[in-house]
């Protein structure tokens, strides 16, 4: 509460917006753990606001969020938000990093069961090849 009101008085106090950033991303971690990765993209969109380091390790985090929420979303057939948010997912995960490249392949994986999912309820849209080319981006060393 102490670093909140001081960063309320003072909205670029980098110590206070520091360590509010890894508060909150221990809470995504939490919110992770708890299978609950709607809170945790929340938690880590927070922590990414409040960091005045840019720091990479926050990034991968919501990445993995993203990654969590999509499945859950492929797993309940709903196909477009699944899409969106591994979308999001591949954007965060662009710039290289710690964890990067682990992430990058289950999002690979992911989308490759996305596509393949897609093409059962809507077969003539051209999934299978967008499938078939995520599944190539995964088994590349």
């Amino acid at each position: 509460a102490l670093l909140a009101t001081i960063l309320e008085k003072e909205p670029r106090e980098s110590t206070a917006r520091y360590y509010l950033s890894y508060t909150e991303a221990w809470r995504a971690r939490a919110f992770d753990a708890m299978g609950k990765p709607a809170d945790a993209l929340a938690a880590w969109d927070r922590a990414i606001e409040l960091d005045p380091t840019n720091d990479r390790a926050l990034h991968v985090g919501r990445a993995g969020a993203l990654i969590r929420l999509g499945e859950a979303l492929v797993d309940a057939n709903q196909f477009a938000d699944a899409e969106q948010r591994l979308l999001a997912a591949n954007a965060e995960l662009q710039t290289p990093g710690p964890g990067v490249e682990e992430a990058a392949t289950k999002l690979a994986v992911l989308f490759a069961r996305l596509y393949d999912g897609w093409a059962m309820s809507e077969p003539d849209k051209g999934y299978p090849t967008k499938a078939a080319e995520w599944r190539a981006r995964s088994q590349q060393p």
